[in-house]
């Protein structure tokens, strides 16, 4: 004991001394995104790491703590090198000397410390990590969808409370509504009830108070089977585990979708019409662009990013869903991939579909919400009904419970 209490004071200390103190008898379990990584760091300076690869950094992280990693970035780079690897265009300008661009495994482009300090423009950036000119989701691209007011509610969250899997309350009293044809963004640090709050609309999870109202009908006491087949959706942030079953081909996993959902998948007997269901999976794969050379592949072979597109085109090609649930649509994905389904998620608006988007990119809210919820230890702390001038340190600090 003697040992571990004289490491954990010199730990402190050496936290300290880099500028990012904790307290080292804290369980690590307890403790938000942005402190788990500063543990990591910190345990790998303090056995005398020379260089330290970054890999997407900030994705969980919320923009206050983004700031400290980057101050601490700083204070570090005359002892450690720094890789940064991320898609967010914002963080190289603002942390790195120099930026090397890859794209299909090749390097298209390097910018040198003098480069960097004279600045470089973001579009230029996008350009070549996309390779054409499709850069225009640095501007708000949500623009306008439906030429209403948002009036006519699709889903109602009536007071709500929800336990997590060890029996504790994890949603609490949460109330939201979603209007047709809107994108209703949720931000929140992982881990502050909005796995439960989803589980719960699709009907994974049972509530222990509180009613859920879908197109006017209450659906609480409903099974999964019957809310899709009323027109609720879901794109699962893990897509592996939850979004498609890995034994089975490509177009399987996009017709077995179907037919749970869609009756007019069957002939007049019943039977399933396999001939007209593998040809609308063809051409469907050919309108999203699912890089395969056979639909019949087993559905693992697939990248991250065209595994997304087969989730978002079997979803979107359902005409009965009226509302989908997307926990991180874009996350990992490249951008011109992330571009291609922001523009699928716009134009299924347009078309009167409904959205709950749950992203760890506040840039991915702000893109494409019309209103943003905040989440904090279980309870829905801000709703903003103007995305457009959201302060984001404002908006940080209701993620974190300073304000609330």
């Amino acid at each position: 004991w003697l040992i571990k209490d004289k490491f954990a004071l010199d730990f402190r200390k050496f936290a300290e001394k880099m500028g990012l103190p904790i307290d080292p008898f804290v369980k690590v379990r307890f403790l938000p995104a942005g402190l788990k990584q500063r543990v990591e760091i910190l345990r790998l300076l303090y056995l005398g790491t020379k260089i330290l690869i970054f890999d997407e950094p900030t994705s969980m992280l919320t923009p206050l703590e983004s700031k400290e990693l980057f101050k601490f970035i700083r204070n570090v780079k005359s002892q450690s090198s720094i890789v940064w690897v991320t898609h967010r265009l914002n963080e190289v300008n603002e942390i790195c000397d120099r930026i090397t661009i890859l794209r299909g495994g090749k390097v298209v482009k390097h910018y040198t410390e003098e480069d960097v300090r004279n600045g470089i423009e973001l579009a230029e950036l996008a350009y070549y990590m996309v390779g054409d000119a499709m850069v225009s989701y640095l501007d708000k691209i949500k623009g306008d969808t439906l030429q209403n007011t948002f009036d006519k509610p699709i889903l109602k969250i009536n007071n709500v409370i929800v336990k997590d899997d060890y029996n504790n309350i994890k949603v609490k009293g949460v109330n939201l509504t979603l209007y047709r044809g809107e994108i209703l963004g949720i931000a929140g640090v992982s881990g502050n009830g909005q796995k439960e709050l989803v589980e719960a609309i699709l009907g994974y999870r049972s509530l222990e108070k509180g009613s859920i109202i879908f197109n006017g009908i209450d659906m609480t006491s409903k099974s999964i089977s019957e809310r899709l087949k009323m027109g609720l959706a879901y794109i699962p942030a893990d897509r592996l585990e939850r979004g498609v079953a890995d034994g089975i081909s490509i177009a399987e996993n996009i017709y077995a979708y179907w037919v749970n959902t869609i009756n007019r998948f069957n002939n007049s007997i019943g039977i399933l019409n396999k001939k007209y269901l593998y040809d609308k999976v063809v051409n469907l794969i050919k309108e999203y662009n699912i890089k395969t050379i056979d639909p019949s592949l087993p559905v693992r072979i697939l990248s991250g990013g065209n595994l997304q597109k087969l989730l978002i085109a079997r979803v979107l090609q359902n005409p009965c869903i009226k509302v989908m649930i997307a926990e991180e649509p874009t996350a990992g994905l490249d951008i011109k991939t992330m571009q291609f389904i922001h523009r699928k998620i716009i134009e299924s608006c347009k078309q009167g579909t409904s959205f709950i988007l749950i992203s760890s990119e506040l840039d991915e809210l702000l893109k494409l919400s019309d209103r943003l919820a905040v989440i904090y230890d279980g309870k829905i702390t801000k709703i903003y009904n103007n995305v457009d001038n959201i302060d984001i340190m404002e908006l940080s600090e209701y993620m974190m419970g300073i304000k609330y």
